[in-house]
């Protein structure tokens, strides 16, 4: 019998310090040349836009974004995907095409 999947509250919300080893991790499984904790930690610091992906308690993604005048910046962003997290997709946080 197939069930349904638990339906988990997703919010977009501010960074925090806490939030960096997670982020560094994400960041270090997606990418060839990740940036380093202290690339976040700086952007942080810098007054950039640095929001999370929260699926429940858990960090799933995150933005780094800079808005000058009239433009918005997007630094790095990323999700977690089936290849760095297999329950991302099967709880419908991403999808794989």
């Amino acid at each position: 019998m197939i069930s349904r999947l638990e339906e988990v509250p997703v919010a977009v919300r501010s960074m925090t310090y806490d939030d960096l080893v997670t982020v560094s991790d994400i960041e270090r499984r997606s990418y060839e040349f990740p940036w380093s904790h202290g690339v976040f930690r700086d952007c942080m610091l810098a007054g950039y836009g640095c929001v999370v992906l929260d699926r429940g308690s858990r960090v799933v993604g995150y933005s780094v974004l800079l808005h000058c005048r009239q433009a918005m910046h997007m630094f790095s962003t990323c999700a977690l995907i089936r290849c760095t997290a297999p329950w991302a997709t099967a709880t419908g946080c991403s999808t794989r095409s």
